[in-house]
């Protein structure tokens, strides 16, 4: 009883002590918001304070650069940076390497440390405080001048542009944490770039289509992880890059066409070397790929000027055209047990597949034969017009349809006894398991496969190789119509299709405008309309029990000029029904229309 007592004592004490304090202050004419107010005696007495403090900020800055200029004759205000980490300019000493802005501002508070920093000889600062800017402001010291969000991402700001002095050196603020999507792509006369240890990441573009980058330096404790899609994405003049070990993820296209890029390490935190990385860095001769790197995924070193190579022994995985097109590759050396390069093929170890052919052997060579055990056979070689004959062997298994595998100089292609799926009759390569033709490569003008039986299907680029043809009658047995069968034969007239065909790709004649298309009046499932150089594929739908022969636009077989007016009678137009159309102007919709798919891709001169 006695404690409680005792407590509600207490509180009436205290309460009686702020209602006396209260009607002195009233009594002496003061409000709370004369105290706390925009213009409170407590907040004047912070700005004063502040202005102090920013004040000798400002003195020492200039003292420091005085100093500076006294010590050497050739030392630059404009080339004077530093930030919570670092200090640099432009006749820094060695002893000087160590330094940070403490060096310069010698009584800045650790507050502050995370708020100021000296770019270009000018002192900047960053913060949220309303005060704080106001007061910076009012001395000349630049407040914000740059996006960075609460979570210290960097953001594209044409107050980025600050950041790059005028010899095109760009230091990155050390109060940043990830470049964003885009922050300095395509910034004019960018030469260098500094980047502080505080960065985690680069994003996505943060620093594409620089055509005057030479170099990226990463200052030392480097904590990057990561650098995103298409994050130096032509740089042509790029020459030097040291990818810190920290980092352990490379997007695709990363550095995708930076061509005077000549040296890299990868380190081995780095798992994955993804698609087109370096794809078209055509002076990279020589990449080092640490221990703990485990796959190189498509085209990740095509069109590279890579010499020579070493696999560590931690890659699991290298996909077929990894090194597509790199011509200069010749010897590669092997650690571990996964892989074998023997007879300038590059394979696992099994021998199951290959992945890589040196050019100096397929250059060498009219016949080129598939070794016995490879399963599949994934890599284009259809570049090398040297090559007349292919063997396949009888443990072959697939080949990549989607990819053009063969040359259209090819006239013989050979099938070894007793492979279970491939077989070749009337110069025509059968796949008999998905009872599909893999190549036609007659060089007839006129190529009958009316009566051929059991054909279902023709895989991308099957009639690639047929050079001569001038008409093509397909099986009537034929369902099924792949994308680019046609591409290459050039002098056809005469294309006919049969009544079973129910499914045809928009783009299985791309680009190839000679010529014309019959299908069979019996066919229930396409239409066609128009004559040779204006005809339309037109997909076919019962609707309330009557036939719409115009339902779908299904593909333009000509290159359209300018507008282009879509039938009264279309309900759809279907996926790609205008691919590649790049002179297209204007597409005028019917009113009727009730559906629009991915009918439009690369149409670039699209405008309304």
């Amino acid at each position: 009883m006695l404690n409680e007592s005792l407590k509600k004592n207490k509180g009436i004490t205290l309460i009686a002590l702020v209602i006396t304090i209260v009607v002195l202050l009233i009594l002496a004419g003061i409000t709370i918001s004369t105290l706390t107010g925009e213009n409170g005696i407590f907040t004047q007495a912070n700005r004063a304070k502040l202005m102090t403090k920013f004040s000798e900020y400002n003195e020492e800055l200039e003292l420091y650069k005085q100093a500076k200029r006294m010590e050497d004759k050739e030392f630059l205000d404009g080339s004077l940076t530093a930030g919570k980490n670092f200090l640099s300019y432009n006749t820094q000493k060695e002893e000087d390497k160590n330094g940070t802005i403490k060096n310069i501002l010698t009584t800045i508070t650790d507050e502050d440390l995370e708020k100021f920093e000296v770019i270009k000889g000018e002192l900047l600062i960053n913060t949220k405080d309303k005060t704080e800017i106001d007061v910076a402001q009012s001395l000349g010291i630049a407040a914000n001048p740059y996006d960075i969000t609460d979570d210290g991402t960097l953001e594209s700001s044409n107050g980025n542009l600050l950041l790059m002095d005028d010899d095109g050196t760009l230091t990155i603020p050390d109060s940043v944490k990830v470049i964003g999507d885009g922050a300095f792509s395509g910034l004019d006369g960018l030469k260098t770039i500094i980047i502080p240890s505080s960065v985690t990441e680069i994003a996505n573009e943060a620093f594409s289509y620089n055509g005057t980058l030479e170099n990226v330096i990463f200052q030392e404790n480097s904590k990057l992880e990561k650098i995103g899609t298409r994050a130096f994405r032509e740089c042509r003049n790029l020459k030097s890059i040291n990818l810190p070990s920290s980092l352990k993820n490379l997007g695709n296209e990363a550095f995708y066409y930076c061509t005077s890029l000549k040296e890299i390490t990868i380190p081995g935190n780095v798992k994955d070397l993804n698609s087109y990385t370096f794809c078209g860095c055509s002076a990279l001769i020589k990449i080092n790929l640490e221990e703990g790197v485990e796959k190189i995924w498509n085209s990740a070193l095509s069109y590279t000027g890579i010499e020579e190579i070493t696999i560590p022994s931690t890659i699991n995985a290298i996909e077929p055209n990894a090194f597509n097109s790199t011509k200069s590759l010749e010897n590669i050396i092997v650690k571990g047990d996964n892989y074998i390069y023997e007879s300038k093929m590059l394979m696992p170890k099994d021998k199951s597949k290959i992945l890589f052919i040196a050019n100096s052997y397929l250059n060498s060579v009219t016949t080129f034969e598939i070794p016995d055990g490879v399963k599949e056979f994934s890599i284009s070689i259809a570049e090398y017009k040297n090559l007349k004959t292919i063997v396949i062997p009888k443990t072959l298994e697939m080949m990549d349809d989607s990819l053009l595998v063969f040359p259209d100089s090819i006239t013989d292609i050979q099938v070894k006894e007793g492979n279970p799926k491939y077989e070749v009759n009337n110069k025509i390569l059968y796949d008999k398991v998905g009872q599909k033709i893999v190549h036609c490569f007659s060089k007839d003008e006129i190529i009958d496969l009316t009566n051929e039986a059991n054909i279902k299907g023709l895989n991308k680029f099957s009639f690639y190789l047929a050079t001569n043809a001038k008409e093509i009658y397909l099986p009537i047995t034929l369902e099924k119509i792949e994308a680019q069968v046609f591409d290459n034969c050039k002098k056809i007239e005469k294309i006919k299709i049969e009544k079973n065909v129910s499914d045809i790709n928009a783009i299985f004649k791309y680009r190839n405008y000679s010529g014309t298309i019959e299908i069979d009046e019996e066919n229930p499932y396409y239409y066609i309309e128009g004559t040779e150089g204006k005809q339309i594929l037109y997909k076919k739908k019962e609707v309330n029990g009557k036939v719409e022969n115009k339902y779908t636009l299904a593909s333009i077989l000509y290159e359209v000029g300018g507008e282009y007016t879509i039938d009264s009678e279309v309900k759809e137009i279907g996926s790609r029904a205008f691919h590649g159309q790049y002179k297209l102007k204007t597409v005028d919709i019917p009113k009727g229309l009730i559906s629009i798919e991915n009918s439009f891709n690369y149409c670039t001169g699209l405008e309304k």
